[in-house]
C-alpha cells in the first residue's frame, strides 16, 4: 500500500510513521547575506514547512509544501540578528539557530 508510512528492510517490517528524522543544515551560518538550507529526510512524501522567528518569538517568515531532500535559499530579507528556524515534516520538528551578521 503506497499510502502507509512503512519501510521494508531485509524482509523485516519497520514501522516508521513517527520516527523518521529530518536533518537540517544551514550554510553558511553565520552569514552576511543568505542561508542555504538543506533538508534530508527518509520520508520522501510528506512536504516540509519552514518558520523563521526572531528571538522575541515573532514569526517573520513561513513557507509550506517544500519538497524533502533539497536545498533552498532564505534570509535575504532578514536584517542582521539571531533567528530561530523551525522545520516541520509531519510530526517531526527540528529547530536551528540562524545568525545573520
Amino acid at each position: 500500500n503506497e499510502n502507509n508510512n512503512q519501510i521494508v528492510r531485509n524482509n523485516n517490517l519497520v514501522l516508521a510513521e513517527n520516527n523518521l528524522e529530518i536533518k537540517v543544515t544551514a550554510m553558511p551560518n553565520p552569514t552576511h547575506s543568505t542561508f542555504n538550507i538543506s533538508f534530508i529526510s527518509q520520508d520522501l512524501i510528506t512536504p516540509l514547512s519552514i518558520r523563521i522567528f526572531d528571538m522575541s518569538g515573532k514569526l517573520l517568515k513561513s513557507e509550506k509544501n517544500i519538497i524533502p531532500n533539497q536545498t533552498i535559499t532564505i534570509g535575504s530579507e532578514l536584517i542582521n540578528g539571531i533567528y530561530i528556524g523551525e522545520f516541520i515534516q509531519g510530526k517531526n520538528r527540528k529547530t536551528i539557530k540562524l545568525i545573520k551578521m
